[in-house]
């Protein structure tokens, strides 16, 4: 058994450091070569209207900088569907230019006053993580609302050859905060609007077929961004407990596709025991064409190996112009089951054929397993195995950036859940979050409780008509998700609207007949509505049975007072004692299937009630993704022989820290030891209903020096905590997530300093002011100067546009040794959507 450590918020196995918490593990360098390989393949056989792009430094590998498996519900590069990526080379102006009625110069060659940009992109990346001054003087500086809330213009330029005239082109966004006007090649820009989207959190595609040429002249999309206060969009109507930051937020890509082809699929598997998965596959396919078309769609299932394990054949008809679904089904035979444990995943790839010729092929990613809310005990159980829930909430959003973040820290986020934190289950709240999360999630085995935009408002009919296709989009984006569990299909906290609750729970089971729903309730807007198959309620815990059953606590916890980066150890043992409880009281009635904290970070509100300066401190993590003493308790629940044994010291050892010592751990037996002297072993005595109590040891007389925690599994120390009373602060450390990234101008990493003593040791009272420089092939993102917060404080660093090299970043403060670090850059390497003949004005050199 390997023994396990932490020190200064680091996990140390034997000599070799793991990330700490927080930081996600790098991907294997097997996932990196069969990515690799895939990405080959498909520009080998990608020949459709002679767009094959040689990887170059004008690329970026899908995914960013780790190997990335086929994402569910996305296309792959397969003959002779063509998927290109169309996050680059954008321009981009912070204001509206529609002035005075008139469009904008839509082929201005020098893009006057517009900068070069890369997406996913903020629309204005902001000055501070907070606003402190609010209070006081609600107009003087800090975070403010007015920093994001504006429309703004983003446009692109692009060829594309004679051979694509016989091709369908498509633009597909997976987000845009809060609407999307989207033009090609106009003067005027009433005349060759393409469509508008409304809504944040939900993906769109439109078909720009008929607006662009193929000649070889430049075409432009441009798309005007309105992130203004939007009353008639959810969630928005009255004030919302979070931020609705703006900008192009998430991926873009164009697919180059034959006028019939699939549009989605819908692998559902309503039947699934470990002998036999019914598979219906629900397939809608488009035909463009100006003739009616015969065709043939062949489905295959293949396991983790590339091998088919079953296919099917069907033939159809579909007139000109239509677009139709069409249901084959299949069986599997003694498929592999997805579970928390086993996240295995096949891929269910379609072809459409007309006669010889394949037209389309389109693959999506799934999963097998069962799932059951029980009425009748009130358990949640996943494959006929009864779990209990033990969740987060998350907020899609980070510091100064709001949710313009690569897909690696949306990764991040799920691999910290799952690994770091131990939990099975996270809830997006309140709204649709990034499809790259819910692929990871799909891959490491972390169930997901979906949820629609909402905080506590519902709006009026056109309102309520544009949540419906909201929950229609998210419903058709992430159904083949095998990590989610349930469809949220009431506004959060909000008060019975029968009518409208009713319609929503209708939609979902006509869209996904095979997943349970849910509408998470206040305690104080509880109702009678039940209509859907889980209730679901925030902040009560019944000590009996239910009044209902399913029944999930959908957050507790709630000390948001204690719980800031600066506290002092008191005050996050008690934070951390506020998610002790509920959830030991959770465990304890075995009716309730579970519960799910608030929350997973800290996170930016536009609602300010606590008037803690615009962030609510309810994370176990804080805004920069740092642990609190609440991390390391939800740490301690996982099982330390599937996982890891560990052990934490909740306490900084100070003259002030507590005498009362509290100790998280996963271990049988902990022994805590006072400058080598042993104050005694204890078994866990606290939260007893928990998988892992917490070990409280009384009395511990402070004296300067090193306690230290032993964990003990069957009488061997299997895990070990150091404190040592921290001295003055004499130098600053550097340490980023990542220290590879690549050069495709979004890429990005969080990079932590933290204050330590002469001996190593973090100083948690630090607040000392510090400088930050960055150099080479990066750009800096976050304050300078700012003020440590608990001794740390963080910083993004992000890549510039094909600049590879290495990024060299210096922390310094009055005093105190500077910190340093380097980060390596590497080449961007993807197919891109053509550029037009290079201009002087153009990003790319």
């Amino acid at each position: 058994m390997h023994r396990i450590e932490i020190k200064n918020d680091r996990l140390v196995c034997g000599t070799k450091s793991s990330p700490r918490l927080g930081t996600a593990s790098p991907s294997t360098n097997a996932n990196c070569a069969k990515w690799s390989a895939s990405l080959w393949r498909a520009v080998l056989i990608s020949k459709t209207c002679g767009l094959v792009i040689a990887l170059s430094a004008m690329a970026v590998l899908v995914g960013i900088a780790s190997a990335e498996p086929l994402p569910a519900g996305a296309t792959t590069d397969l003959e002779p569907r063509q998927t290109l990526n169309f996050n680059t080379h954008w321009f981009y102006m912070p204001g509206d230019m529609f002035w005075g009625g008139q469009g904008p110069l839509w082929f201005d060659e020098q893009e006057n006053g517009f900068e070069p940009v890369c997406l996913p992109h903020a629309n204005n990346v902001l000055k501070f993580h907070k606003n402190p001054f609010r209070i006081k003087n609600p107009l003087s500086g800090g975070f403010s609302v007015r920093d994001y809330r504006f429309a703004s213009w983003y446009r692109r330029r692009f060829q594309l050859p004679e051979e694509c005239r016989n091709k369908r082109v498509i633009v597909e966004f997976e987000g845009v905060a809060t609407v999307a006007e989207v033009y090609v090649n106009s003067q005027k820009p009433q005349a060759n609007l393409v469509g508008v989207h409304k809504g944040a959190y939900t993906g769109f595609a439109f078909d720009i077929t008929d607006y662009v040429t193929f000649d070889g002249t430049d075409n432009v999309i441009a798309v005007r961004v309105d992130s203004q206060r939007r009353p008639d969009i959810p969630p928005e109507g009255q004030n919302v407990d979070y931020c609705l930051f703006g900008g192009i937020v998430r991926d873009v890509r164009m697919i180059i596709v034959d006028p019939l082809h699939v549009e989605w699929l819908f692998a559902a598997a309503p039947k699934v025991t470990p002998k036999r998965a019914d598979l219906e596959i629900q397939t809608r396919v488009t035909n463009k064409h100006k003739q009616d078309k015969a065709f043939v769609i062949q489905s295959k299932i293949m396991d983790a190996e590339n091998r088919t394990v079953a296919e099917v054949e069907s033939t159809h008809r579909l007139p000109a112009g239509a677009s139709e679904e069409f249901r084959q089904r299949v069986n599997v035979d003694k498929p592999h089951l997805w579970d928390v444990d086993d996240p295995y995943l096949y891929t269910v790839e379609v072809t459409i054929r007309e006669g010889q010729s394949t037209v389309d092929r389109y693959a999506s990613r799934t999963g097998f397993r069962s799932i059951r809310f029980s009425k009748e005990d009130g358990g949640f159980y996943l494959n006929d195995r009864k779990i209990k829930i033990r969740g987060l909430n998350r907020h899609e959003q980070w510091p100064w950036i709001g949710r313009a973040a690569p897909d690696r820290l949306q990764r991040q986020d799920a691999d910290t859940l799952k690994h770091t934190l131990g939990v099975n289950l996270v809830r997006c709240s309140h709204y649709p979050q990034d499809p790259a999360f819910l692929d990871r999630c799909d891959e490491i085995g972390l169930l997901v409780l979906e949820e629609v935009p909402g905080w506590q408002h519902v709006g009026p009919e056109a309102w309520q008509a544009l949540l419906k296709t909201n929950l229609e989009e998210l419903i058709i984006r992430d159904r083949n998700h095998p990590s989610v569990v349930s469809w949220g299909v009431r506004v959060n906290e909000s008060s019975d609207v029968p009518k409208f609750n009713a319609a929503m729970n209708k939609l979902a089971k006509r869209l996904d007949p095979t997943r349970p729903t849910h509408g998470v309730r206040h305690a104080d807007r509880a109702g009678t509505d039940f209509r859907e198959d889980i209730y679901t309620i925030n902040y009560t815990i019944p000590e009996t049975k239910p009044p209902f059953l399913p029944w999930l606590v959908t957050e507790h916890s709630g000390m948001w007072d204690r719980g800031f980066p600066w506290a002092t150890d008191q005050d996050h043992v008690k934070f951390l004692e506020s998610f002790a409880d509920p959830l030991d009281r959770i465990y304890a009635n075995p009716a309730i299937c579970g519960g799910i904290g608030w929350s997973y970070a800290d996170y930016n509100t536009e609602d300010d009630y606590t008037l803690k300066g615009q962030v609510f401190y309810s994370g176990v993590l804080d805004l920069f993704r740092l642990p609190k003493f609440a991390a390391y308790f939800y740490a301690s629940q996982k099982d330390p022989v599937k996982d890891q044994p560990m052990v934490f010291i909740a306490n900084y050892w100070t003259a002030k820290s507590p005498t009362e010592v509290t100790v998280a751990s996963n271990c049988e037996e902990v022994e805590l030891f006072l400058n080598g002297k042993s104050q005694g072993r204890c078994k866990p005595n606290t939260y007893m209903h928990l998988p892992h109590p917490l070990f409280v040891f009384p009395k511990i007389a402070f004296e300067a020096g090193e306690l230290k925690a032993e964990g003990r599994l069957g009488g061997a120390v299997a895990a070990t905590h150091v404190r040592r009373t921290p001295g003055a602060v004499a130098r600053l450390s550097l340490v980023p997530d990542f220290d590879r990234l690549v050069a495709d101008g979004s890429d990005l990493t969080q990079v932590t300093v933290t204050a330590l003593d002469a001996d190593g040791n973090r100083v948690p009272a630090a607040d000392n002011e510090i400088r930050i420089s960055v150099m080479g092939s990066g750009t800096f993102l976050g304050e300078n100067p700012v003020r440590l917060e608990g001794g740390r404080m963080v910083f993004l660093v992000q890549t510039k546009l094909n600049t590879t090299g290495t990024i060299l970043c210096e922390a310094q403060a009055d005093g105190l040794q500077s910190g340093t670090t380097a980060i390596e850059v590497t080449t961007f390497q993807a197919e891109i959507v053509p550029l037009p003949a290079r201009r002087k004005h153009d990003p790319a050199k």
